[in-house]
């Protein structure tokens, strides 16, 4: 997406975004105090964008091979990780929120659909580390690299390689009940659509969906708006960058809003990153 769309989109989200100050619900507040207006620094976010720094400086080719839409990688090129690293992985500033998200609801059970090469999982498992966790990625070489950065950081992640639309069946299957999904895989209208409703058949009462990218393209957008839309769909935040899903027993009737911490200043948090 070029930044002068981006920008664009931004702007739209920025005039009907809520801050704190408009929220009522004791649910949403909350997240907003613990999770969006959260300014600590916690250990594993300089473990982390070390091992960032690391797949960046190494300059080992690999052959890549992309299944879903919206990767910077092209489909079966020959790369360096340094050059995957700095194209796919999710930024720091979007770990660190990521993280935040885990930290303050702490499921048990995670799915990760586009491990890439392991960064985001590294903030996701620290954030809930007695969770059972699967990280899904597409391309053999790729998931082995995420697979051995998982190994160095001491953290128990299983990866699952291949299509995701086997792998994460057989991810849902295996947990059975699922606590947290992010959805970052394939970023076109359908997939994303049928991942949302293939995972909601696992989902409970305080499961949590994040969604990567839902700005990211038009169909991104419509596809965001029909799932949080769903009637068993209880809390849909839409944080610009993610949009956040819930499923709360105890709400009676849906809040569904657009979300932004007071004073919000992108180039602080890394808009432009």
């Amino acid at each position: 997406m070029s930044h002068i769309k981006i920008v664009i989109r931004f702007i739209k989200y920025f005039f009907r975004a809520r801050t704190k100050y408009d929220i009522h619900s004791p649910i949403v507040y909350d997240f907003i105090m613990n999770v969006l207006e959260d300014r600590r620094t916690f250990y594993i976010f300089g473990r982390a964008e070390g091992k960032r720094l690391s797949l960046k400086q190494n300059h080992t080719k690999i052959s890549v091979t992309d299944l879903g839409a919206g990767s910077l990688v092209n489909n079966n090129k020959t790369k360096s990780i340094s050059t995957i690293a700095k194209s796919a992985l999710s930024p720091g500033y979007q770990c660190k929120m990521l993280f935040r998200i885990i930290n303050h609801f702490k499921p048990k059970t995670m799915i990760e659909i586009g491990a890439s090469l392991g960064i985001a999982s590294i903030y996701q498992k620290s954030g809930s580390l007695n969770a059972k966790m699967i990280a899904l990625e597409g391309c053999p070489n790729i998931s082995e690299v995420a697979r051995n950065v998982y190994q160095n950081s001491n953290l128990d992640i299983k990866v699952k390689t291949g299509n995701f639309d086997t792998t994460f069946k057989e991810a849902l299957l295996e947990l059975k009940s699922i606590d947290y999904v992010f959805f970052d895989g394939n970023h076109q209208y359908q997939p994303t659509l049928d991942y949302f409703n293939t995972a909601l058949e696992h989902a409970h009462s305080n499961s949590v969906f994040v969604f990567d990218d839902i700005h990211w393209s038009s169909d991104m957008e419509r596809a965001w708006e029909e799932i949080r839309m769903h009637p068993k769909v209880t809390v849909a935040l839409d944080l610009f960058h993610f949009g956040l899903i819930l499923f709360h027993d105890e709400i009676e009737h849906p809040i569904r809003k657009s979300v932004i911490p007071w004073r919000y200043k992108p180039w602080r948090n890394g808009f432009w990153g």
